[in-house]
């Protein structure tokens, strides 16, 4: 992922900065793409629009708290835009999902509000879940990288007495080597 980039930690950083930026517009690109499918394969009647919360899930894991959240925002504008663009005719004409659903339903006002209402809670519900839930994760992964340096560091100390215990012991051999060696002589 990083070839190419000095070992500086500067050159790492603008690095790991030029990967958020290209993360964020991807997402934001995503996102538009996402509303101009909905809007040219039914509109508001799509219930394809729950792929902004899969959107949503991603983007919480991937980027930052701030940046997650302005994508929740720029998510639900283009959804509020799309909505709200039918049911005022701003955005005509309307292609329906389905001809079985109820002829101009997408411009119903207690519709659109319900609708614009569900994905808000949609977007923000998941995005404060899997936030809070990655949160618990970087938590959990701290500690066990700590459990993991205190481990590294008793194996250390482990190998250090067992190379003191060798010495010792060839140390104890070789002195007693002298002792041993008169004693058998003389028997």
């Amino acid at each position: 992922l990083f070839r190419g980039v000095a070992e500086s930690p500067s050159a790492l950083h603008a690095q790991l900065e030029r990967l958020v930026i290209f993360a964020n517009a991807q997402v934001a690109v995503d996102l538009l793409l996402l509303t101009g499918i909905l809007r040219y394969a039914g509109g508001a009647e799509n219930p394809l629009a729950v792929f902004y919360l899969f959107h949503m899930a991603i983007v919480s894991l991937l980027l930052k708290r701030r940046h997650a959240i302005l994508q929740g925002v720029w998510a639900l504008l283009l959804y509020a835009t799309l909505v709200i663009g039918e049911w005022r005719q701003w955005l005509v004409p309307h292609y329906s999902f389905l001809p079985s659903y109820p002829v101009g339903i997408y411009a119903q006002p207690e519709y659109v509000v319900s609708l614009l209402v569900v994905m808000a809670c949609g977007i923000f519900g998941t995005l404060y879940f899997t936030l809070h839930i990655a949160g618990h994760v970087q938590v959990q992964e701290r500690q066990l990288q700590r459990a993991n340096a205190a481990l590294r560091q008793s194996q250390r100390a482990i190998e250090d007495l067992q190379r003191r215990r060798s010495r010792f012991m060839q140390t104890a051999a070789h002195q007693l080597k002298s002792p041993l060696a008169a004693i058998q002589t003389m028997t």
